[in-house]
């Protein structure tokens, strides 16, 4: 009976640990605040500093074109609707102030869909937590700009 117990025992701890390691937690597809809602455009677009990583037009990348000096500024949203630059590390100017403050403004457009930065107009490709890649275009001309949040 005891040899019964002690299998019938063993075989339930170990059908209990395969079920258990078996299930998966799934991931949230959108960034979430402290309370489980998604985060609204504003949230994501003012949460850190954003890199620029790449533009490209039709023909291709840009970013050989861009100066050494200027990889590493970063774009500053505030809550406020103000954006600023901040020079990076390696600035092309000593004398560069490292926060260029009041350097514009920003807005969504009423869906959220496009971003107004100072005078330029983007269509939003992407936003996350992570990411964001802008499309300018004009009569002419297309370039979508690459960044990542540092």
């Amino acid at each position: 009976m005891n040899k019964t117990i002690s299998i019938l025992f063993k075989t339930t701890t170990l059908c209990l640990l395969v079920l258990l390691n078996s299930c998966k937690k799934e991931s949230d597809p959108a960034p979430a605040t402290q309370n489980n809602t998604p985060k609204t455009n504003t949230e994501l677009l003012t949460s850190g500093k954003w890199l620029e990583v790449d533009a490209r037009d039709p023909n291709g990348s840009l970013w050989d074109k861009v100066e050494e000096c200027n990889k590493d500024n970063l774009m500053i949203f505030k809550k406020s609707g103000a954006y600023e630059y901040d020079a990076g590390a390696k600035k092309c100017d000593p004398s560069e102030p490292q926060i260029k403050e009041g350097s514009g403004v920003w807005a969504f457009n009423a869906n959220e869909t496009r971003l107004k930065v100072g005078n330029l107009d983007y269509q939003i490709q992407e936003l996350s937590d992570s990411k964001l890649t802008l499309l300018l275009t004009g009569t002419g001309f297309s370039l979508e700009v690459f960044y990542v949040k540092r």
